[in-house]
Parts: structure tokens; C-alpha cells; sequence
């Protein structure tokens, strides 16, 4: 790799991109991912199944940043943050003609014309161009400086102003759509005041219909914005990022603020690589949001530090903007605003694919995409946990209907190896629980986290038992379904119902199995401790721990309080002395 800025991308053994990323130092950066020490457990997955890593140089590291978010826009690889059915996104467009026209589109062309956006809202923003055509009315014809013999349909319900007919001159049509623009930016107080000028000058030329239709609109346009009230005491702009997470799934409201005012709320639902961090989700979510947003802000609050945030504030356009993190104050009274609404988004998003109308759907789509013989009403989902083989465990999740059932989780501690064997350790869990357990109410459905091998595994254990029930494992990652009667793993829509569910079951059997195998790590840590202090025997560590519950509590006792437990001044001192070191 040359020590030179660009993007690198990681390949798998097919030649599929599976992680893009930017680097001022292409060799300085990849090399990092090489030292286990410093790499968090989502890229250290990564790293396992890449096969290959290539790099395009660029002059700098603006240019690299652009780059990166155009190829993740494009490849769209497992291991970044993807925007929820971001191609389906809206923008506001005004053309850069002499007689404007005004539409919605889903791409940003380099044709001067006047973008905002995006709106994942498609239903909001086309209600908003409704209610402001009728301040702001524009023609529906093509050219409507063409001589018409009759005016516009739009022209009879108000909606345009007459040029089609020749009402009003062309210079005051362009007039208009400048004051559309400012609106649509949130500059109310400076359209208002220029309407109100309008309505004097028509007054004092004695066109009183026309001052009147300026009266009302500016009634308007107030009574609209009434509602809102002044946000900041400065009359100032920004765009607000909050972010909610909770496992594959995300949440980023975003809270445009103009001249002082809140002017729109827009949410952005994210799929997220599991063990991300924050600020490495905030940093993908802006490069991709600000690299086709068309905004007018002069700054960004966000509530965690970002990589590249100096790079990322060159990348907005029509002009570079200020990145700032508030710790107090106004600004991060915003920055809370915005960070509730991304977590009561995400939670009706949650509420909203665990109703019961979306559980039946899920199961539906699982019977549909997985070929199964009926509904799975009993789902038993199965991981592994352990560290090098050590303190290995398992977990057996169970959801009925759809919906977790914490009563009939299970819990197992593996006995049969010490070795890093996750295909024999879930072999191991499933000939316990299907051999051993008859008394437990047998699945209709079992989900092994893991890829081909723990699936083959657990169809081998079924096979020994002759026992006959449905069986699939889900890759993370990639989240492709393995079965057994099919060679391709079954990759399920992302927004479907049915992915959700198998995420969701995976994603709790994972985070039940890791708090059981931290339980055990501490456990074993404290025993470890407690056994290397002379004189300090099994019913001493019992009778301490019992009295103390944990050993980090048993380091912070002052030496009476171990005395009272230990009965000798000597032995408390002691081992007082030995914890200190």
C-alpha cells in the first residue's frame, strides 16, 4: 500500500467488496487492521473474512473522503452502515430556466437547478409543496410565457398566478419562486417582510383584490409557522444529528434549524453492522447523507466526536461548514431534542415490526422463504460464546408466536472441549438439548447462528437423533440463510418482516450467551484472585463473597469491615494489604 491518501476496499474470497473505507495514509491505515490489540471485535470479523484489499490514490484527503461515499453509495458492502432504502429518497428541485418549474425527483444532476433534500418522507415533502404552492402558486404548463388562449387549470383554483395568461409579468413569476426558495429555507420573517411590502405598494397603487391576496397569504404563512417556536436566542442555523441504536438497527433524526427556528424533522432508519460505534455510525451516516444533500447550513451539532469531521464539513455543499460537539447551553439543548426523537423513532419502528399484524407477517415470510412446512410457532435459536475455547457457552433463545420468551431461555456451559471448535461445541448443545430433553416442547423451527459448517453440524446431530425438524443457520454479517437442501445460501429482503424476526432472535440468543459467558469470565477472575492469597482458603472466599458480593467490593472494605467477616485482625490486614497491590 503506498503511504498516500485514497480509499481501500476489503474483498472476500469471490472478489465482492465487503468494507470501504478512506485513509490520508493508505499504508499507515490498513496496517492498523493488522494489530489485533487496537481492533474492535466488528472489524476483527472482518478482517477474518477478507481475502484481498485494494486501494485507489487520490490528491487528498477531501477527494478521498468524496470517494469513499460515492463507492459505498454504489458497492454497498455488509461491513458499513447502510441507509435504509436510500434510493427511494426525494428532493425538491427548482430549474435554473428564465420561467422556472418546480418538482420532485430522486437524483441530484449537475444541471444548476436549485436542490433540497433528501426527504425520506416522500409523503411529507409532497404535502408540503401542496400547502406552499398555495402561498407560493406557480403554472402547470410547460412554458407559461407561451401565449395561451386560455390559463391553466391550476389558474382557476388559485394555484397559479396568471402567467400563463399574461396576469403578471415574468419578472415578478421569478420573484416569486426566490421567495419559495427562502420559505423552503426556512427564512420566513424576510418573506413575510417582502410580502408586506408588496401589499403596500398594491395598496397605495389603489390594486386593492391584489393587496388583499397579499394579506391573506401572509396570514397565512404566519398562522403556519405560528406553532413554532424560537428555538435558540441567536438567529442562527445548524443541522441537529441525534442517534438511537439498538443491535442491527438504527435511528438518526435530524433537526434543521434556520435563523433561529426548527424547520423540519426528518428520520433516517439505518441497518447497522452489530459493535459499531457510535461515532464510526454518525461519521458513515453524514458522508453519505452530505455527499448528494443539497443543505444551506452553516454548521453541524453533534453529540459524539467524529472521525474526518474537518474533511466532512468540505464535503457539504454550496458551501464548507463548521462541525461543532456542545456540551452546554442551547445548542445541546437541541442536541437532546433531536437525540429523543431518533430513539422514539426507533422504538415505533421496534413497536411497529413487533405488533402482532408484523409477527404473523414475519412467520409467513419465513414459511415462504424457507420452504417450511407450516408456521413456526416455537423458534429455538442457538450461539455460541466463548475465547480461544475457554469458558465456553452456549444459549438457546426461544421466541413463541414471534415474540421472545425469557422463561424458556436456556443456559449451557460446554463440556466436551477446551479447544476454539464453535461446529463441535454446537453439536455438543443441540445432542444435549434434542437427546437429553425430551420433557421440553420440541421447535418448530431451529436457527444456529453461524455459516454452512455449524449448519451441516446441527443437521448431522438431527440425523443421529432421527429426529426431523426444520433447520437453518444465519450468517452475520452478510445475513445469509444456510439450508440444507440448498448449495446458495437465501439472502431476504432487508425491509421485510421476516428478516427482522431471524435478526432479532439472532441478536438476543448473541446477547444472552455473552452475559452469561461475562458472568462466568468475572467468576472465574474473582476465584482466580481469591486463591492466590496465602491463607485464604475455599469457606474464607465463600464466606467473603457472600458477605461482600463481588471482589471489587472486597478490594474497597476497609479493614475493620474485613475483620468482621473474617474474625482476625491480622488476616483482614493482610489480605487487605495483598488486594491494594
Amino acid at each position: 500500500m503506498p503511504d498516500l491518501p485514497g480509499v481501500y476496499f476489503f474483498k472476500d474470497k469471490t472478489g465482492k467488496i465487503i468494507y470501504i473505507g478512506k485513509a490520508n495514509s493508505l499504508r499507515q491505515r490498513t496496517l492498523q487492521y493488522f494489530d489485533e490489540n487496537r481492533l474492535e471485535p466488528a472489524k476483527k470479523e472482518m478482517v477474518e473474512k477478507a481475502f484481498n484489499i485494494d486501494s485507489i490514490v487520490v490528491k487528498n484527503e477531501t477527494e478521498a473522503l468524496a470517494l469513499e461515499a460515492s463507492l459505498i453509495q454504489q458497492h454497498r458492502p455488509p461491513y458499513n452502515i447502510r441507509l435504509v432504502d436510500d434510493s427511494s429518497y426525494l428532493y425538491i428541485k427548482i430549474t435554473s430556466e428564465s420561467y422556472p418549474k418546480i418538482t420532485l425527483t430522486r437524483k441530484v444532476l449537475p444541471d444548476n437547478a436549485w436542490y433540497r433534500g433528501p426527504y425520506p418522507n416522500a409523503y411529507a415533502v409532497r404535502q408540503t409543496l401542496k400547502e406552499v404552492r398555495k402561498f407560493f402558486p406557480w403554472c402547470s404548463y410547460p412554458n407559461p410565457v407561451e401565449q395561451h388562449s386560455k390559463p391553466c387549470f391550476a389558474y382557476h383554483i388559485g394555484l397559479c398566478p396568471g402567467i400563463c395568461i399574461g396576469a403578471i409579468s415574468l419578472e415578478e413569476y421569478q420573484k416569486n419562486f426566490s421567495r419559495l426558495k427562502k420559505f423552503l429555507d426556512g427564512e420566513t420573517r424576510d418573506v413575510v417582510a417582502s410580502l408586506k411590502e408588496r401589499m403596500v405598494f398594491l395598496s397605495n397603487q389603489q390594486n386593492f383584490e391584489k393587496a388583499g391576496i397579499m394579506r391573506d397569504k401572509i396570514k397565512a404563512i404566519e398562522k403556519t409557522m405560528a406553532p413554532q417556536d424560537l428555538v435558540t436566542p441567536y438567529d442562527e442555523d445548524a443541522d441537529v444529528f441525534g442517534l438511537a441504536t439498538n443491535g442491527g438497527h438504527g435511528s438518526v433524526a435530524l433537526l434543521q434549524v434556520r435563523h433561529g427556528r426548527i424547520i423540519a424533522k426528518q428520520i433516517f432508519p439505518l441497518l447497522l453492522p452489530s459493535l459499531d460505534t457510535k461515532d464510526d455510525v454518525l461519521r458513515q451516516f453524514l458522508i453519505q447523507y452530505y455527499q448528494s444533500a443539497m443543505s444551506d447550513t452553516k454548521q453541524i451539532l453533534l453529540s459524539v466526536e467524529v472521525p474526518d469531521a474537518q474533511e466532512i464539513g468540505k464535503l457539504i455543499r454550496p458551501r464548507p461548514v463548521v462541525i461543532n460537539y456542545p456540551k452546554r447551553g442551547w445548542k445541546k439543548e437541541l442536541l437532546q431534542t433531536a437525540s429523543i426523537n431518533a430513539k422514539e423513532a426507533l422504538s415505533r419502528s421496534e413497536t411497529e415490526l413487533q405488533s402482532p399484524a408484523n409477527l404473523q407477517k414475519g412467520l409467513q415470510a419465513l414459511v415462504d422463504y424457507l420452504s417450511l412446512p407450516s408456521l413456526p410457532k416455537r423458534i429455538e435459536t442457538y450461539d455460541i460464546s466463548n475465547i480461544q475455547g475457554k469458558l465456553a457457552t452456549a444459549s438457546m433463545v426461544v421466541f413463541l408466536d414471534g415474540k421472545s420468551a425469557p422463561s424458556e431461555y436456556r443456559k449451557f456451559k460446554m463440556l466436551t472441549t477446551d479447544e476454539p471448535n464453535d461446529v463441535g461445541m454446537m453439536k455438543e448443545v443441540l445432542t444435549r438439548r434434542l437427546g437429553q430433553n425430551n420433557k421440553w416442547k420440541s421447535p418448530d423451527l431451529i436457527v444456529l447462528d453461524g455459516g454452512r459448517g455449524q449448519l451441516n453440524g446441527g443437521v448431522a446431530v438431527l440425523k443421529k437423533l432421527g429426529i426431523n425438524i426444520p433447520i437453518i443457520s444465519l450468517a452475520k454479517r452478510e445475513e445469509e440463510v444456510f439450508t440444507p437442501h440448498q448449495t446458495q445460501p437465501i439472502i431476504l429482503p432487508r425491509t421485510s418482516a421476516g428478516f427482522y424476526l431471524l435478526q432479532r432472535m439472532r441478536d438476543e440468543a448473541h446477547r444472552f450467551t455473552i452475559s452469561y459467558h461475562r458472568l462466568l469470565r468475572k467468576k472465574n477472575m474473582t476465584k482466580s484472585i481469591l486463591e492466590e492469597i496465602p491463607g485464604v482458603g475455599a469457606a474464607t472466599r465463600k464466606k467473603l463473597l457472600r458477605a461482600f458480593g463481588s471482589l471489587s467490593a472486597i478490594r474497597t472494605a476497609s479493614p475493620e469491615e474485613l475483620e468482621k467477616v473474617l474474625g482476625s485482625k491480622k488476616k483482614a490486614e493482610m489480605l487487605s494489604e495483598f488486594l491494594k497491590k
